[in-house]
């Protein structure tokens, strides 16, 4: 059986603030590494060595969302109050997305095949984010030119540490 550790609780009940301070139905992968970002932990001492404090990564998914949409042709300039937020709705505990499911199923099974305590860490989760090839997460770091590769790297070597 899995367990799930103390800290990493934080973060996901986090995670969901997140979603809801941004007015998200969902809670999604970027909301945990926002989560992540904002507790004490080596994981977050990582993310501030590549520049990823909170309002990095709020402004990395800002920049990832209006390259997306420019793709389609649309301009955020002009819908600027919009362009992370969305529209203001009644605001309604987020259910969790898929892209975050997956992460915290990645992380269990890392933690399986990793540890001998099958106890999910903050870092299962941020390694679980970074591994991922495809989303909303790897989108926005390349968006701001943050090399992936390299910190998945970094927070390996703190692991090992």
């Amino acid at each position: 059986m899995t367990r799930i550790a103390k800290q990493t609780r934080q973060i996901l009940k986090q995670a969901v603030r997140e979603a809801s301070d941004l007015n998200s139905r969902s809670v999604e992968a970027e909301h945990i590494l926002l989560a992540i970002s904002s507790q004490s932990g080596a994981e977050r001492a990582v993310l501030l060595e590549f520049g990823l404090d909170h309002s990095g990564i709020v402004g990395g998914l800002r920049a990832e969302f209006e390259k997306s949409l420019s793709v389609a042709g649309v301009d955020m300039s002009d819908y600027a109050e919009l362009a992370l937020t969305g529209a203001k709705q009644k605001r309604r505990k987020p259910k969790w997305g898929s892209s975050a499911t997956l992460v915290v199923k990645r992380a269990a099974l890392n933690s399986v095949l990793e540890e001998e305590k099958r106890r999910i860490e903050p870092v299962h989760l941020l390694l679980a984010l970074l591994r991922a090839r495809e989303g909303t997460v790897p989108r926005m770091l390349a968006a701001i030119n943050v090399d992936r590769n390299a910190l998945t790297q970094r927070v390996e070597e703190e692991k090992a540490a």
